[in-house]
Order: structure tokens, then sequence, then C-alpha cells
């Protein structure tokens, strides 16, 4: 009998290191799950499976659906193709290059663009724009909470779908699993499209539990574009008035950019119900309007796990190698990967100015105490790391004060290897300067971490905080 077990854990042990190196992960991940299997014999292998089994090689997404979303006539083209004469700052360029070659999202202007910390106002700007729909809507968000505002905005949907407007609404089955059955049939019975991104049926047995869609974006008609953060209605409802509202860092914009949103939302919606949104049949011609503002240079760009690179670690890496003079980030969380990590370190002793804001307290208890275990490199190469004391959502970065990237990911590891994401790179100083605006009033409520000397037990905590990252 002890011999059968025996070669029972070999073959767990052999299959599961076979498999991790099949899929040539970063030793960073592949490291801890090897250990899983070696000893957490057999359990460790179906742990693995159940729970770590990578998407990067899996094509959700077929190039040929990827060019017929984008294969319409000029003038309603899902892909924006304005030609930008004016590219950004030498330095930033190489980063509006990068992002094109890694996402097929060039560089485009959005004819205005606006900035929200408060969930609350943005999505008041939603459903005035949603009152104004003549042709199409689309949604998609990631937390869908039950109240007075889902109320509202249902019956405003149902009001512009008796006028003939198209909807289609996407959500993430595990982001909105408190969502009741009553409220997802009436979404369902409104007449609009609805459906949820990669459905799990037994959450405890299935990998895509990790695989979710945090993005969150309504386009009406498009001519005007919203993306944002999480939606958190019910942390906002408990909050104190006086408290600094719960920053979640959304955007509305305007003109050729939204057609990056646009595109954001069919690809999704392609992966969720394999049905192709054919832009010649949804995007009516958009009259061009005057606009007497310059118009702002931006890129809205999608990241996946199936990526074939790690998009979204690649180009936050070389975004913040670019900073010359400031570094300003706030993000929920700080468990950033090895090149992150060595980006921020290597800003820093470069002689920039680089400053992180870290919430005291998470909506997970444990995420917090992760971000601590990465502190110590951090201060010693002179990051400046400031705690605010209570709950924030705002993830944002601002280089050199005149280019600001925001949107859904933080900077952690699930970000990164998990997340389908969505994220706007800012290249107006006019813009930026807003958020360092906000970013400098955050900065007064917060309080600066100082080197200690960690103990023995400290120093093996955060050891292992470290090596159980890519689990968490």
């Amino acid at each position: 009998m002890a011999q059968l077990f025996f070669v029972l854990y070999l073959l767990s042990v052999i299959g599961g290191i076979a498999i991790l190196l099949g899929e040539e992960r970063s030793a960073v991940s592949s490291i801890p799950w090897i250990l899983v299997v070696v000893f957490v014999p057999i359990v460790g292998l179906l742990l693995y499976i159940i729970f770590g089994y990578s998407l990067r090689r899996k094509q959700l997404i077929d190039v040929e659906v990827r060019e017929a979303l984008s294969d319409a006539p000029l003038e309603t083209r899902a892909v924006p193709v304005t030609e930008v004469k004016d590219e950004p700052d030498r330095e930033l360029h190489s980063l509006s290059a990068l992002i094109e070659r890694l996402t097929s999202t060039p560089l485009t202007t959005a004819n205005e663009l606006t900035h929200y910390d408060d969930s609350r106002e943005w999505l008041s700007a939603c459903r005035d724009a949603i009152a104004q729909a003549q042709h199409y809507i689309y949604i998609e968000l990631y937390r869908i909470e039950e109240g007075p505002w889902l109320d509202a905005l249902l019956d405003l949907l149902a009001e512009r779908i008796q006028e003939g407007v198209a909807l289609y609404w996407l959500y993430d089955d595990v982001g909105s699993r408190s969502l009741s059955r009553h409220y997802r049939k009436r979404m369902e019975q409104m007449g609009g499209e609805v459906a949820t991104f990669l459905p799990v049926r037994f959450r405890l047995l299935t990998s895509r539990v990790n695989y979710r869609n945090h993005r969150n974006l309504v386009v009406v008609d498009g001519a005007v574009g919203f993306t944002g953060g999480n939606v958190l209605l019910s942390e906002l409802s408990r909050m104190p008035d006086a408290v600094l509202p719960l920053a979640t860092t959304h955007l509305r914009m305007t003109g050729e950019a939204v057609r990056q949103v646009e595109y954001s939302f069919a690809l999704d919606w392609y992966v969720a119900t394999q049905q192709l949104l054919s832009p010649q049949q949804l995007s009516p011609t958009i009259a061009p309007q005057e606009w007497t503002a310059e118009p702002i240079k931006v890129q809205t760009f999608p990241t996946h796990p199936t990526d074939d690179f790690p998009s979204l670690e690649m180009i936050l890496t070389h975004a913040f190698l670019q900073a010359r003079r400031s570094l300003y980030i706030e993000s929920p969380v700080l468990i950033p990967t090895s090149s992150i990590q060595q980006a921020l370190i290597s800003t820093a002793l470069s002689g920039v100015q680089v400053r992180i804001i870290l919430p005291r307290r998470g909506r997970s208890w444990l995420a917090p105490k992760a971000s601590h275990a990465f502190f110590t490199d951090l201060l010693r190469a002179g990051v400046e790391i400031y705690y605010y004391e209570g709950l924030r959502e705002a993830t944002y970065a601002i280089i050199d004060e005149g280019c600001a990237v925001t949107g859904t990911p933080y900077l952690d590891f699930r970000s990164f290897e998990y997340n389908f994401d969505l994220t706007t790179v800012i290249y107006s100083e006019e813009v930026a300067q807003q958020f360092v605006e906000r970013y400098k009033e955050t900065l007064a409520l917060c309080h600066q971490v100082t080197p200690r000397q960690n103990k023995l037990w400290r120093r093996i905590a955060h050891g292992v905080m470290r090596l159980l990252t890519p689990l968490l």
C-alpha cells in the first residue's frame, strides 16, 4: 500500500511540474505552485488544476474576430484611425508605440475629458447620457449592487428600449455575485441583450473564478463614453459626509476616443456570447462638431490574461521608467511583480521623486498586510510611501505632472496575471494637473511610512507573504 501511495505521489508531482513548465510561467508564479504540488500530495495537483491553471495560451478571441471588429467603413470603424499629428513628448512617444503594438489601440484624441472621483457623480453623468440615447447603449460593469440607483437605472433603460434604443449589457458573474435572481430576471426581461462574462456554476471547482472582467464602461450612440474603477455605492453610503469621497477614478470622454471604449466592449461581448457586434449596423455616423479647445491625446486599451505577452505589466513598467522628475501613484494595494518593483526602485534611485499612496485598510483584510511585505526594499531605495487612514479605491499614476495613467487595474499580481482590465493613458498636462491637485489633497490627509528595523518574526512573515503572492 505504501508503495502505491508513493507511486501516486511521484506521478502527481511529475505531472504537476510538467504542466507548470509547459505553461511557460514566470519563476515567481511557478515556484509557489510547485511547492504546493510537492508538499500537498495529489491534492496539490488538483488545487492547481482547479485554481491555478493559466489562460495565457488560450485564445478566447481569434485574430479573425479582432480584424472583423475593425473591418468597417472609415466613418464607422470601431477601432479609431484618427491621425494624431502631434505625438507626445519624445520620452512618452515610446510608451504610446508600445501600447499600440501590444494592444492594437493607436494614439487618438478626445474632444472632452472629465475626471470624477466619486461614483455617485459618475453614475449621474452616465444616466444623463443614457436619457439622451437615440440608437444604442453599451453597459459593462464588474460589480452591480442592488438598491435605489439600480432601480432608477433599470426604469430609465426600459424607457429608452421602448423608444427603440438597443441595449447591450454585460456584467461579471463573480463580481456581481450578490445580485439576486429577481434583478437578473428583471434585467433580462427589459427587452435588451444581457449577458454574463465567463459564468461560474461551481465557484470552488473552476479556475474561471480567477479570470474576472474588472472593466467598467458605458457607451451611448458612439458619441460619449465612460470608463472607471469599481462602483462602490454601498461603501459610499456608509461614509460620513465630511470624509473625502471614496475615489474610484472615473472618466467621461467624447470624440474619436470613444471608439476604443466601444472596441473593448465588442471584444468582451464576443467572449461572453460568441456574437459579433457589427460596427456597420450599430455605429451611426457622428457628425463632426466644432471644438475650440485643443483635442486631448489619449489611448484607452484593454488587457487580457490571454495576451501573448504580459501587456499590462510591460506597459506600466515602461511608463514608470519614463519619469524624469516625479512619479505619483495611488492604488488600493501594492503587491508588485518583480519588474514593477524594480521599475519603482530604479526610478527612485535615479533621482526621481516617487510617491505612493495606499489605504490603511482595504475591502480585503489580507491585501494591506501583503502590501507591507514589499515596503522594505522600496523605502531603502527612496520611494516615499504614505498611508491614508481609511478606505480608498483610486487607481492612477502621474508621470512628470504631464501624463496620467488610470483605469481598473490595481498594482497587484492579480491585475497583471488574471484580470481583464481597461486602462486609459492621457497625454495632457492640463488633465494631469487635475490628478495632481487631487493627489496633493489626499496626501495632506496621509502619514508617511518610515523605515524600521524588522524583527525576525516579521521578516519571516513578510517572506511568506511574498512567496504566497501568486496564490492570493
